[in-house]
């Protein structure tokens, strides 16, 4: 009998349990079911009180997404863009410095990784508006999806350096040592022994950077005009004092915006968890 109650009594808590997380879950993915669902209704059914639950879908605002607003496609583009170069970009840059973080001794070490975590925390717009005179005035950079990855290396790269340096810390020196007595030089020695056994972090690193690319806004805002928009900018131009709310369109462009990197975090989260506890630092 005490046997039989402490199985029920398992059970019970395992069963709340369940229920709390599935509230959690509800909870936070409630703004996510109805951004999709208002993506596939019309206006009317939009702003019908009591919301409607049931009904028939369709797919006009994407019609109009694609078809009538084709601009909105080249930003989707931008975007794709942007990510495909800043991620490359703060991994190749952020992997140099985490290793010579990791590997090396030298003075003020301490000091570097210190000031390197400060600067995440620093206001974005302390770092955008020297950007923006930069790039407008020196670099002619300003409205280009090149610019904007480049500017994307302040919060993306003191994010890698330091989750990477937690990874390369763990891979013994004999390894490395084995390595170069193999004839690996050191940039070798990085790029074909310790980064392959670091392939659960690399792989965490590189969702966190294109999700932070992706949804980035504040960046995108100062230092794009007409060409290098990306779907945040592009999304918030569709509410206007003159013009009112594109609804549809908004919650279509969001859908478009929102899904691709749940389905990225998805497919990744057995790496995310393990990555991002490990992005402390260790000395």
């Amino acid at each position: 009998m005490p046997m039989r109650k402490a199985v029920i009594k398992k059970r019970i808590v395992s069963v709340g349990v369940f229920v709390i997380l599935a509230c959690f879950a509800f909870f936070f993915l409630f703004p996510l079911i109805v951004f999709i669902l208002n993506s596939v209704k019309t206006r009317l059914d939009i702003f019908s009180i009591p919301p409607i639950w049931i009904f028939k879908p369709t797919l006009e605002n994407y019609r109009k997404l694609i078809f009538e607003r084709p601009t909105y496609l080249r930003h989707i583009y931008n975007s794709l863009v942007v990510c495909g170069i800043a991620v490359p970009l703060a991994m190749t840059v952020g992997a140099l410095a985490a290793y010579g973080l990791s590997k090396f001794n030298f003075k003020g070490k301490k000091n570097l990784v210190f000031w390197i975590l400060a600067s995440r925390a620093a206001p974005p717009a302390a770092m955008a508006l020297p950007f923006f005179v930069m790039f407008r005035n020196y670099f002619h950079l300003y409205d280009t999806t090149l610019g904007l990855a480049i500017a994307y290396l302040t919060f993306n790269l003191p994010i890698v350096i330091l989750v990477l340096k937690s990874f390369f810390d763990e891979i013994p020196l004999a390894l490395e040592d084995a390595a170069r007595i193999d004839g690996c030089s050191r940039l070798r020695t990085l790029f074909s022994i310790i980064m392959p056994n670091c392939l659960g972090g690399l792989l965490a690193i590189i969702v966190v950077t294109t999700i932070f690319s992706w949804n980035e806004f504040f960046f995108a805002l100062i230092l794009t005009g007409k060409y290098a928009r990306t779907i945040p900018v592009s999304a918030q131009g569709l509410s206007t004092p003159d013009s009112g709310t594109e609804w549809g369109l908004l919650f279509s462009i969001s859908t478009v915006a929102i899904v691709p990197m749940i389905v990225l975090a998805i497919c990744a989260r057995k790496y995310l968890s393990r990555g991002l506890s490990l992005g402390g630092i260790k000395e």
